[in-house]
């Protein structure tokens, strides 16, 4: 496995929320503000050697960020239910198939605060996971 078919398997996932559009990273997109959308960011932390010697697994971490995307001026609560289903799919424990191995939420996924501009107020939701990689 390797880290691109680690984000690949979270996007694939993240794919199945089909309420809202979603801004995948490097992909062309305008947004309508009137409709709320999702945004991924993927935030690698880096590889730690999982074992001993040359021929030891990676353990590749990283924090895969969504962000609930609504016009501004309309309150919190559509982004907050954006967020709660978000944070359904990706519950702590969550474990995804990716090439030869596993893609692993380890914590609850968390909101962070809001961010808001003249016009979209983004709420994001932070993924922890981890997965194991060849060396």
């Amino acid at each position: 496995m390797t880290p691109s078919d680690m984000e690949a398997a979270l996007c694939a996932h993240l794919a199945q929320l089909t309420a809202y559009p979603i801004a995948w990273e490097d992909v062309t997109f305008t947004p309508d503000l009137a409709r709320p959308y999702l945004r991924v960011d993927n935030l690698p932390a880096g590889s730690v050697a999982a074992g001993i010697g040359e021929d030891a697994m990676n353990r590749a971490a990283g924090i895969f960020q969504v962000m609930a995307c609504t016009a501004t001026g309309e309150g919190t609560g559509l982004a907050g239910q954006m967020a709660d289903q978000v944070e359904a799919l990706f519950r702590r424990g969550l474990a995804l198939p990716a090439s030869d191995g596993f893609v692993r939420v380890d914590k609850p996924p968390s909101r962070g605060r809001a961010i808001h501009t003249d016009t979209w107020s983004y709420l994001p939701i932070s993924i922890s996971y981890y997965g194991y990689c060849n060396p």
